[in-house]
């Protein structure tokens, strides 16, 4: 196609209830629950809990729901119980097995090294937790992973890597379909953004046929924060150069989702305008990228309340179509975004 005219945003939910969670949850704004289907029809459900009552450390406890919620509690997913931060999970369903494939971020004791690693286990149909396998030993603590099955059944998780020197770059780690084993992390682009504390900003991942995308907040060399994403043709083994977008008014916390034709849905969290805009409330801004198309601007998906509004989720519908679920300052929002595309002859500017 020629481009964007742009997204078209439609409310679907203005508000909705929900339960106070209980005391044994550990609640975090950018550490959410996660559920992932296995082949067998069941569910995989996973969320954080106190390692010890009132403890500021987390653990992640997965159940299997295969006779309808709250399903069979499966104990930790991971295999360490130390009282140290586990967390930030990504769930993918694996076609080839059938299993769930889970990858997380643990801060497990070690005796030749510290700080997080990226740490991956399968849990089958039967709920058989498997054997667990490092795929980076040293990453960036407190941010969000995120994965994606490719169309030849490949899995990519994406992840913030951390160097010897505190360098935050985004990386991906691929599984190739039916492989037990993981490629060594790659990163997608080398920003050299140093960061020395817990970062709270992780990646989003995609894809679309043979096209993966990446998308991620960072600080440009000019000191400005922006948003960039980065296109692959082959599974994640290389990108083409980023396109950065948002420079100057984004907090990150980027989400993205297919909408078939190469075409994806870039979400990220746009702070209040200061000036005659004062007052206005932070929002969810959504945009329409594609390899080698000129994005579309941002259009506002809706208000968000900051940390309280925790993050949004973005999931493909029918072609052309995303979902968007959200907190915003009434509660729990959702909205339907579809894509249009530029009239002939126009190219999307």
């Amino acid at each position: 196609f020629q481009g964007f005219a742009g997204p078209r945003v439609q409310s679907v939910i203005d508000e909705l209830g929900q339960d106070a969670p209980s005391g044994r949850l550990f609640v975090h704004f950018a550490d959410t629950a996660r559920a992932a289907s296995l082949s067998s029809g069941g569910l995989i459900v996973a969320h954080l809990e106190h390692m010890e009552p009132d403890s500021l450390r987390a653990g992640v406890r997965v159940s299997i729901a295969d006779a309808g919620l709250p399903g069979r509690d499966l104990g930790w997913l991971h295999s360490d119980a130390s009282v140290v931060e586990h967390g930030f999970l990504t769930l993918i369903p694996d076609v080839t097995s059938g299993n769930v494939v889970a990858a997380w971020l643990d801060d497990r004791p070690r005796t030749d090294a510290s700080g997080a690693q990226l740490i991956s286990r399968a849990i089958t149909a039967a709920g058989e937790l498997l054997s667990e396998s490092v795929l980076d030993t040293r990453v960036a603590e407190s941010c969000p992973t995120d994965s994606v099955r490719l169309a030849d059944g490949s899995i990519v998780v994406a992840y913030r890597d951390l160097s010897d020197d505190d360098v935050v770059d985004v990386a991906v780690v691929r599984r190739d379909p039916g492989g037990s084993s993981w490629s060594a992390p790659s990163i997608v682009h080398e920003d050299g953004w140093r960061f020395g504390g817990p970062l709270v900003n992780g990646p989003a991942v995609a894809a679309d046929g043979d096209w993966l995308a990446v998308a991620w907040f960072l600080q440009t060399p000019g000191g400005e924060p922006a948003v960039r994403v980065a296109f692959s043709s082959d599974g994640g083994r290389t990108f083409l150069p980023p396109t950065t977008m948002a420079e100057g008014r984004t907090l990150g916390h980027v989400a993205l989702a297919s909408l078939g034709d190469g075409a994806f849905v870039l979400a990220h969290h746009a702070p209040a305008r200061a000036g005659s805009d004062a007052g206005t409330p932070d929002s969810w801004q959504v945009a329409l990228v594609a390899p080698r198309t000129e994005a579309s601007s941002f259009t506002r998906l809706g208000s968000l309340v900051g940390r309280r509004s925790g993050r949004l989720e973005l999931i493909s519908g029918p072609p052309g179509v995303a979902f968007a679920a959200w907190t915003d300052t009434d509660g729990l929002a959702a909205a339907r975004i579809e894509m249009e595309a530029a009239p002939a002859g126009d190219d999307g500017a």
